[in-house]
């Protein structure tokens, strides 16, 4: 499981026969072509004087890792970077990312119910929810590319967009910075928790981070709002008593209050919480939800996932239009997951899905 994203060319080369593997590879190690794909016609390209080189599609490398849009981009960076089903060996074939995996939904046990990280679940799950991705922003705008750091470190990265004077200001964050000084955070035992200016950090409120495997802190990419009063109604974490661990969950909310108003938005958090535990009103905003384009695929998806557990007509129509969605995400979730059960009328619905143009789409697994 770890090589498949640890090394370079892995073909796993499963035997059903003798029910073993015969596994090779290239590299043990994340080489050029893990990336770009073979690159034999694009060494030669380059090993000539440069008056001697003609013209070669994307300079003779098979994958195209310039100029993308942030879906063609995160397809290159997810195939590593998420939790995920991998339906084959890659091998750089494919045109689009479920053509080789299937991402994990956010299912219960890998993510909290508003779509926070739980499990170690990789960073795209997290980061296809944000607004940031849905307003272009791609994985290369903050990380280069090769070595996965920061482009820029502290609240410089995210002021490469944001108004400096708006958001990098104590009427945005309310929180003490370095210069200003002052004693840090500490747990009820007297260790350290936040350092002054940790608060007026942009990461450290909206990407509140996990350890895993006891060093690796992973911020969660979904670049979300502080949210205390999901917390109070879902049991959720939120930035604010990560660091105010000695606080409750009042305290934080009546503090958001104060600083930034009483409205909240409606959050699909709730949503999910309630399908999740099979409340009977959570079927009709579960159908509305996995109908919105307006939300992120991701959140739809798991919305039919939940939904599958409401038999009814309304729901089975829910799944009947999501087989024909644009998104490949959705008709895989309407074929997984559908509240449809006879056996005819399935083979009718998902037999001409066989056809369909990435390889996960239709899922035909679920075809009897």
């Amino acid at each position: 499981m770890c090589a498949e994203c640890h090394s370079t060319r892995l073909k796993k080369q499963f035997d059903p026969e003798s029910d073993s593997y015969h596994t090779t590879w290239s590299e043990i190690d994340v080489s050029c072509e893990t990336c770009h794909g073979p690159g034999s016609l694009h060494n030669k390209w380059a090993e000539l004087p440069d008056l001697a080189r003609s013209e070669l599609d994307n300079y003779g490398l098979v994958v195209k890792t310039s100029d993308l849009n942030p879906e063609q981009q995160i397809a290159v960076c997810a195939r590593c970077h998420s939790r995920r089903l991998q339906l084959k060996d890659f091998d750089h074939s494919e045109k689009q990312l479920m053509d080789s995996i299937i991402p994990e939904l956010l299912s219960e046990g890998l993510y909290h119910p508003d779509g926070q990280i739980l499990d170690e679940v990789y960073v795209y799950g997290s980061f296809v929810q944000s607004k940031m991705y849905h307003n272009s922003v791609k994985c290369g705008d903050c990380h280069d590319v090769h070595s996965g750091k920061r482009l820029l470190q502290d609240n410089d990265l995210c002021l490469q967009c944001h108004k400096t004077e708006v958001y990098d200001s104590k009427t945005h964050h309310f929180h003490r910075t370095k210069e200003e000084g002052g004693k840090p955070l500490t747990d009820k035992s007297g260790q350290v928790v936040s350092a002054v200016g940790d608060g007026a950090s942009c990461v450290n409120c909206h990407m509140p981070g996990q350890t895993y495997i006891g060093v690796d802190l992973r911020p969660d990419h979904s670049l979300r709002i502080p949210r205390p009063d999901l917390s109070i109604k879902l049991g959720t974490p939120n930035a604010c008593n990560q660091c105010h661990m000695n606080e409750t969950l009042k305290w934080s909310d009546d503090h958001f209050s104060r600083w930034y108003g009483l409205s909240r938005k409606a959050h699909y958090g709730s949503i999910l919480a309630a399908g999740r535990q099979r409340k009977p009103t959570a079927e009709k905003d579960l159908i509305r939800l996995a109908g919105d384009a307006l939300y992120p695929d991701i959140v739809r998806a798991t919305a039919l996932q939940l939904l599958g557990a409401y038999p009814s007509e309304a729901s089975r129509q829910a799944f009947d239009r999501a087989l024909n969605d644009k998104q490949a995400l959705i008709r895989y979730a309407a074929v997984h997951y559908t509240s449809r059960h006879d056996p005819q009328q399935r083979k009718k619905q998902l037999v001409p899905l066989l056809n369909d143009p990435v390889r996960s789409g239709p899922c035909a697994w679920s075809v009897p």
